[in-house]
């Protein structure tokens, strides 16, 4: 008597070896999370050579230049590198200022910039003022400067850790820790 031998195809097998790894799938499913992906401290938007001008009525309040600037949304910020500008007073005095490394923020007339150096004149004497921490308000031409304060001009120089002052300066005031160093 011969014997007859069932074959199955190959098909058959991978439909049978698919539905047992999708059981074992149901029951033993691997936990999925998704990560949000990480930021790396980038901005949202970069900027190359940027002029920023604002103005009031057709007076400019404030022009500045700089060749990189990048904004983050998140913390609202905008920093500037190598900036360079003049702020500007109702009068038509002018201010320049430059900055390596600023953060800028506007409201309104207000401006804030950090790590400054300014070139302004005392009276009719040019000085350079640098400070960590400049706040100008272009609707009355006040400077408020905190933080390692140095006035310089040819026959003095001015330290302190604070100044105040209205462009055009004529009157002004370095507070906290000043001392005045004068050439004879």
């Amino acid at each position: 008597m011969g014997t007859t031998k069932r074959r199955s195809s190959w098909g058959t097998i991978g439909t049978i070896a698919g539905l047992i790894c999708l059981g074992l799938f149901a029951f033993f499913k691997p936990k999925i999370t998704f990560l949000d992906r990480d930021r790396g401290n980038r901005p949202d938007f970069e900027f190359r050579n940027v002029r920023v001008t604002q103005y009031l009525m057709d007076q400019p309040e404030f022009d500045i230049q700089a060749d990189l600037g990048t904004v983050d949304r998140e913390t609202n910020r905008v920093d500037l590198i190598r900036m360079t500008g003049r702020f500007y007073t109702q009068g038509g005095e002018s201010m320049g200022v430059q900055s390596p490394t600023a953060s800028l923020s506007v409201a309104g007339s207000q401006i804030h910039v950090l790590n400054a150096s300014m070139s302004l004149f005392v009276g009719e004497v040019p000085a350079v003022l640098t400070a960590a921490d400049l706040e100008w308000n272009g609707a009355n031409g006040h400077i408020l400067c905190r933080g390692g304060i140095t006035m310089q001009t040819a026959k003095y120089t001015i330290r302190g850790d604070q100044f105040e002052g209205n462009i055009p300066v004529r009157k002004f005031k370095v507070d906290r820790k000043a001392r005045a160093e004068i050439v004879l």
